[in-house]
């Protein structure tokens, strides 16, 4: 399963007490070379990530994992690491990692539950592998909260005879789209919601999204996408 978080979830854990290590507490140059080393190797992979260089972005972040700076305590690299594994379809390893972050030893140390991305993309593996009743239960979590993802999640279908693995990696695209919008990459956001229409047509919040993201591109860039409605009968006719 091709999986494109680009995740939020790795906030926290660069924000805890590891990153500010020389002014909380004294630490010794090697445990700051390793600390700086360890978030290098991060950043390195989630640019390999975003580049869909899935296999150099595993390397860089099994790499960080190894460092263990601190007694290994900070999560940081498992995100990424998720992301590379699953997108390489590398489906039962990346469950681990995603039931590791989830533990209750870790969640406390991360934000990835409160990540609707994240968690849609470890539903999607775990419906693609069968377990349909723990991603309907994931992905309820990850859609959980305002009106738009309550909208998304009634979308879906959950019937474990018809599982519908198109409809859960559609959502994963339109969140990541979310994600791009958010940061003002209007025109890779509507790349996203692209691909959600074309590998689930039925999905109507795929189409609705597409339409609202339009509206955020200028009048030149708008030229260059048809409408939602249009988009919707091409689609349909296949």
């Amino acid at each position: 399963m091709k999986n494109l978080s680009v995740s939020m979830c790795l906030a926290l854990a660069l924000c805890s007490p590891l990153v500010m290590a020389k002014t909380e507490f004294p630490i010794s140059a090697q445990q700051q070379a390793e600390t700086d080393k360890f978030f290098a190797l991060i950043k390195s992979g989630n640019e390999l990530n975003k580049a869909q260089d899935y296999i150099g972005a595993e390397i860089e972040f099994r790499a960080a994992i190894k460092l263990e700076p601190l007694n290994g305590w900070n999560v940081a690299a498992y995100p990424g690491l998720a992301e590379a594994l699953g997108s390489q379809n590398k489906t039962s390893e990346a469950i681990e990692v995603y039931r590791l972050l989830l533990s209750p030893v870790n969640v406390t140390r991360n934000n990835c539950s409160g990540d609707p991305l994240f968690m849609m993309n470890f539903a999607a593996l775990l419906n693609q592998t069968g377990q349909y009743d723990e991603a309907a239960r994931i992905a309820g979590k990850a859609l959980a909260g305002d009106s738009d993802s309550m909208f998304m999640l009634s979308q879906l279908r959950f019937d474990p005879k018809n599982p519908r693995q198109d409809q859960f990696q559609a959502a994963v695209f339109v969140l990541q789209g979310f994600r791009y919008g958010s940061d003002g990459e209007n025109k890779s956001a509507m790349g996203e919601y692209e691909k959600a229409m074309r590998i689930a047509p039925d999905l109507e919040v795929a189409y609705y999204y597409y339409g609202l993201g339009r509206q955020k591109l200028s009048p030149a860039e708008r030229k260059q996408y048809v409408t939602a409605q249009q988009a919707k009968t091409a689609l349909k006719k296949r």
